[in-house]
Formats: structure tokens, C-alpha cells, sequence
């Protein structure tokens, strides 16, 4: 569907998404009137119900992506990482750890040299007069 209009998106997923989600919200209705001891099915089907609005925001713009990949991929460095950071453990820290993430991936998005940006930004930030 890359190459259609966004209304012929729109319409295109009111067309074939919609059935598919108004069964799996009978299902999760279903499912929930049932008495079950699993927290975690109970959990999840909770929070499905919590969160229909947004879960089918897609179906109302077509100018939405249907898919979430690019920005788990770009917060997955982020979330494997995290044990690295085990020094961010003040406010303070914590802090800086979120510039210099903000900064590489500032850098990363606009494709520069990441190494290079940030050796310019070392060199550059301590000569600025304000």
C-alpha cells in the first residue's frame, strides 16, 4: 500500500483491518467475561480494552504508519544498553546520560559521523561565549 494516497490507505485498512480488529475485540470481550486464574491473561486483556482508542488510531489516518519497526529500532541501543549505564544512578547522572544518548542519535538521524560530531562538539561547546 506504500504507493497509494493516504484516504486510499485510510480506506484500504477501514476495508481490511477493521473485520480483523472487531473479531479480536469480540474475542477479547469474550475472553474477559470468562473467570480465569492466569494474572497475566487478565493483565493483558485489561489493558487491551484500556488502550482500543489508541490501538486503532491507524485506521483513522492514513498518514500513520501501520508498523511502530522504526522507532523500536531506534530505542532498542537504548534499552540494551541500559545495564551499561549502571553510573547513571543520581539525577545528575541520569541527566547526562540522556544529552549524550540524545545527541548520538541526534547525530545518527542526520547521518553524520557520530564519533565526528561529538569530538566537534567537545571542541567547539568549551570556546562558545554566551
Amino acid at each position: 500500500m506504500k504507493h497509494l494516497s493516504y484516504e486510499k490507505k485510510k480506506q484500504k485498512r477501514q476495508e481490511t483491518s477493521r473485520p480483523i480488529l472487531d473479531a479480536f475485540w469480540a474475542w477479547v470481550e469474550k475472553t474477559s467475561a470468562l473467570a480465569t486464574t492466569n494474572e497475566k491473561l487478565t493483565q493483558a486483556l485489561g489493558y487491551s480494552k484500556n488502550q482500543k482508542e489508541y490501538l486503532e488510531t491507524f485506521l483513522e489516518d492514513g498518514h500513520l504508519p501501520i508498523l511502530n519497526n522504526l522507532c523500536e529500532a531506534n530505542i532498542k541501543p537504548f534499552a540494551t544498553a541500559r545495564k551499561a549505564w549502571l553510573f547513571a544512578d543520581t539525577p545528575k547522572g541520569a541527566k547526562t546520560n540522556a544529552i549524550l544518548y540524545t545527541l548520538v542519535e541526534s547525530a545518527h538521524a542526520n547521518k553524520l559521523d557520530v564519533y565526528e560530531y561529538l569530538k566537534h562538539l567537545l571542541t567547539e561547546l568549551p570556546t562558545v561565549t554566551i
